[in-house]
């Protein structure tokens, strides 16, 4: 269990044992205690520079630059070694400059002030605990919580199927550092800083395309291709993602890519979850093993709740594919048996590379009716819908007063009836849904909401499944000069009627097999998630007989098993929420050692009751 946790306080060396005592599973390796400060990890989390004490983890995008900067040899030294060297010449101002995946805390025993930062995109967790004794900083949330206490904000969220910006935890008095910010401590002041924003960048225009947008497609190709081998370079064998999907697609090509050109090794290996009962996508993937000639694991076929001898795992957050808990089992004990600890992932491009056509709103907004009209008929063209449904969905809608709006929306996107009144009114679960919160942004800026919304707080998923669990994740797509790049292009250089995420396309000419690169379609598993109702329709009844969520006050039961029911039987709507709601349950139990649903155990396998 991989973790760091710093306490500022008088004493601190007992306040940091006090918390360490009260979680069994982690192993302290390296301590250092002061009179105010003090922090412990699991190896390879502390280092030291004089009076400057550094806790957390660091992987930097550009060593040899950060190292060059700090006047020391990159290959003598870990990357928390050169943060902290460069924190010494430069102070904060060197935290914006920083490119990668960290989050650490920096201590002054001689100005007896302290530094807690966050990367751009809050890969790397960061969390804090404000206590009678002083304040307490950890990489995870769950050994700062008190135990079977939850924020019920955080569950409103979650049950809505949104999702807070300031990325709350599933713990009571547990709060993030956010994504791309600090916090700095001072005679016992605090302050949070924003460093990084994709406000900071233009997001907002729809401009036709230039005439000759070759340099802006080497461009993007050039720092995708820096990105992947910045991820790529290890000692230990690299793994990665698979899904025949453009995104992940294109990380294990640029990787074979790279490999072909000597810069990076190839992968040693990738895993491709297959699905024959919703969309197979094996002819997507196999095009890109084919053509890589990459080693692929395919599981094949798992479904929600499936038994395979143990409970579910015991992880920091829930997630709506929680419940895949067996094929994610599987696949991490593949990985770890070859020789992986690091796998890419194609996560992050949906975040500033496609999205719902808010433009055209934005278009009406400023009273250009015209090309607001045009982007609509594109659209609907596209998508072979009508051409008022799209006009009034993303272009009316999106201006209506946040009431009025809840109101008009598509029923997926308002409150589900399984919601206990009381609480749907005490936590405004009907604005607090990813759709509103993504049109919260000013009339004529609706575009430029939603990418941020999206791209400013990708930490939200971060530390969350059985991968993040026993691997380093890592996503090229989230290489910051690339997404600073990305932002700042028109519009129509990355979503267009029928070609979404465009200039990725056209930067993986000749490195991505064709099939893919110029594949519309993307996958579901709808037909997956009735499938697996049915299947473990007595599992899912024994889980919401006395579910956790309505002692909470979160949920009616009746109305939630009578959906539950009804979509085993082929009924999708509200099939969002529902998945929520059955993975919370499902994750609560685990949380609160409350799991009684009795599994069949396979021959050799002890049962869990």
């Amino acid at each position: 269990m991989r973790f760091f946790l710093c306490a500022l306080g008088h004493p601190a060396g007992p306040m940091l044992s006090t918390w360490l005592s009260r979680s069994s599973d982690v192993e302290v390796r390296e301590r250092y205690d002061g009179n105010d400060f003090a922090c412990a990890g699991d190896g390879g989390r502390i280092t030291r520079l004089g009076p400057l004490v550094a806790c957390g983890e660091a992987r930097l995008d550009d060593r040899d630059a950060v190292a060059a900067w700090a006047g020391v040899r990159a290959a003598d030294l870990t990357d928390l070694d050169l943060v902290l060297r460069v924190f010494a010449r430069a102070g904060v101002s060197s935290i914006p400059r920083l490119l990668g995946d960290f989050a650490f805390v920096i201590w002054n025993a001689r100005t007896r002030t302290l530094v807690a930062a966050r990367d751009a995109f809050g890969i790397r967790t960061l969390f804090r605990r404000h206590t009678r004794q002083g304040l307490l900083l950890c990489s995870r949330a769950s050994l700062l919580a008190d135990q079977w206490t939850f924020d019920l904000g955080y569950l409103a969220d979650y049950l809505s199927a949104g999702s807070d910006p300031s990325e709350p935890t599933p713990y009571a008095g547990v709060s993030s550092i956010a994504s791309g910010a600090m916090l700095e401590v001072s005679d016992q002041r605090s302050r949070d800083t924003t460093y990084w924003s994709p406000s900071m960048f233009d997001s907002t225009a729809y401009e036709p395309p230039p005439d000759d947008p070759v340099a802006l497609v080497r461009r993007f190709r050039e720092l995708f291709l820096r990105g992947v081998e910045a991820r790529a370079v290890d000692a230990c064998p690299v793994w990665s993602q698979l899904s025949g999907g453009l995104d992940s697609s294109s990380v294990v090509s640029a990787v074979a890519h790279l490999a072909r050109e000597g810069r990076v090794a190839p992968v040693a290996g990738t895993v491709t979850f297959v699905d024959t009962v919703a969309d197979d996508e094996r002819e997507y993937s196999d095009a890109v093993v084919k053509e890589c000639g990459v080693p692929n694991v395919q599981m094949t076929d798992y479904w929600m709740w499936q038994d395979d001898g143990l409970p579910p795992p015991l992880t920091e957050a829930p997630t709506d594919n929680y419940a895949f808990y067996a094929r994610d089992r599987r696949s991490c004990a593949v990985i770890a048996a070859g020789g992986g600890r690091v796998l890419l992932t194609g996560q992050g491009g949906d975040q500033y590379l496609s999205g719902p056509p808010f433009h055209i709103a934005d278009e009406l907004a400023r009273g250009r009716c015209r090309a607001a009209a045009r982007l609509a008929l594109d659209w609907a063209v596209d998508g072979r819908v009508s051409f008022w449904s799209v006009l009034g969905k993303h272009g009316v809608v999106p201006l209506l007063p946040a009431v009025l709006r809840s109101r008009v929306v598509d029923s997926h996107f308002r409150t589900p009836p399984w919601i206990a009144r009381r609480f749907a009114r005490g936590f405004d679960i009907a604005r607090r849904h990813g759709y509103h919160r993504m049109l919260a942004g000013p009339r004529g800026g609706k575009l430029a909401a939603l990418l941020a919304y999206e791209t400013g707080h990708f930490g939200r998923y971060s530390n969350v499944t059985l991968f993040h669990e026993l691997f380093e994740l890592r996503h090229p797509f989230l290489h910051r000069p690339l997404v600073e790049f990305s932002l700042a292009l028109p519009l129509a250089l990355r979503a267009r009627p029928g070609a979404q995420k465009w200039i990725l396309r056209e930067a993986m000419r000749g490195i991505l097999a064709e099939r893919v690169r110029t594949r519309r379609s993307k996958g579901a598993i709808d037909s997956r998630i009735v499938w697996s109702l049915d299947r473990e329709r007595a599992l899912v009844r024994e889980l919401l007989r006395e579910p956790i969520l309505a002692d909470l006050g979160c949920i009616e039961p009746a109305p939630l098993r009578a959906t539950a029911e009804a979509a085993s039987r082929g009924a999708l709507l509200h099939v969002v929420p529902l998945m929520a709601a059955l993975s919370l349950e499902t994750w609560l139990r685990v949380r609160t050692s409350n799991w009684t649903v009795r599994v069949r155990a396979p021959s050799g396998a002890r049962q869990i009751a």
